[in-house]
This record gives structure tokens, sequence and C-alpha cells, in this order.
């Protein structure tokens, strides 16, 4: 192979590249953060060929997923605390604070990292317990969050073979390498 037949297959290598698309995050999602995701995993696997490449993104894009999916089972969960909160206190379950809190800005104290002390001082001076909160929240949100939970199994799993298939696609590409080796040896003698 000539040089200009190697420079010729790395510029359709890069071609072929450019046809899949970096990691986009939603619109509300970390950009570099999606970025950052996608060139920790190029840079761990240090993918050479093309199709090193693209599995390697497929990796990054299942990585992302997997972020994605555990911070929406944060959400939901967040979510349900203060849906019930706001329940609990429309009930008069939490009837000290429905003359002087509404139950949504209560909810928003106690999920909230500034407030939360604050709000869980107030909970205990009405003889409140925090933990029928949490499983009121998690009867709530079980549904969504069991459902999540199912789809980062399932991500997982595809990146369990995606790695699988990155590791033959890295094998193949040694053995080829010896295979020229052994050739361009045979040549020599």
């Amino acid at each position: 192979m000539t040089q200009s037949d190697t420079a010729s297959a790395g510029s359709k290598e890069g071609e072929i590249l450019d046809l899949i698309p970096p990691l986009k995050p939603c619109p509300w999602e970390d950009a570099q953060e999606c970025a950052a995701v996608e060139a920790a995993v190029m840079q761990n696997l240090d993918p050479q060929t093309v199709h090193e490449k693209a599995v390697a993104r497929d990796v990054a894009d299942c990585l992302w997923k997997i972020l994605r999916t555990r911070d929406l089972e944060r959400c939901v969960a967040v979510l349900g605390y203060r849906k019930t909160v706001a329940q609990l206190i429309d009930d008069g379950f939490l009837a000290p604070f429905s003359k002087d809190t509404p139950g949504l800005q209560l909810a928003r104290r106690l999920t909230s990292p500034d407030t939360r002390s604050e709000a869980l001082t107030d909970l205990a001076a009405h003889q409140v317990d925090e933990d029928d909160i949490k499983a009121g929240a998690y009867l709530e949100t079980f549904h969504e969050n069991e459902a999540l939970h199912r789809r980062v199994i399932q991500l997982e799993e595809r990146r369990r073979i995606l790695m699988s298939d990155y590791r033959e696609l890295q094998s193949q590409r040694a053995v080829d390498a010896l295979e020229d080796a052994e050739v361009l040896e045979s040549y020599d003698h």
C-alpha cells in the first residue's frame, strides 16, 4: 500500500466516522458533561479503526443513557417525595403545617440541601416522622422507578455486549497485524 493509499483509507475512515454523530444531550442536560463522558470512553478504549470507533461511540452512548436514567430515578424519587408531603398536608396528616406552610413549600424545603435540616427540625417539633414521608414517596414512585431500573439493566447488558464486540474487534486487529508481519517477513527472506 502506498502512502497515498494509506492517506485515502484514513480519509475514508474519517468520512465514515463522521456519519456517526457525537453524543447529543437533551436541551436541559449539560453538554459538557455529555462530551466528557464520550471523551473519557474514547480515551479509555483508544479505538484504532473505524469499526472500533463506531463501537466505542455506541459504548459512550450507552453509558450516557445509563447515567441519564440513574439521574431520572433520583428526580422521580424527589418528585414523589414532594408530592407525598403535599398530599399529607392536603389530607390533614401534617395538620400543624397546613395552617402555616403550603405542602409544596415544605416539600421543597425538605428536598433542598440548604433548608433540609431546618425543615426536619420543624417536622420533629410537630412529632412527624420523616420515615412516613419516605414510605409514601417510595409507594408513590415505585412503578416509575422500577421501569427506570429495568431500563438501566437493559442498558448495562447492551454495554456489556458492545464491550465484548469491541474486544473481539481489537483481537482481530491484533491477529491481522501478526499475519501482515508474517507476510512481510516471508518477503524479506
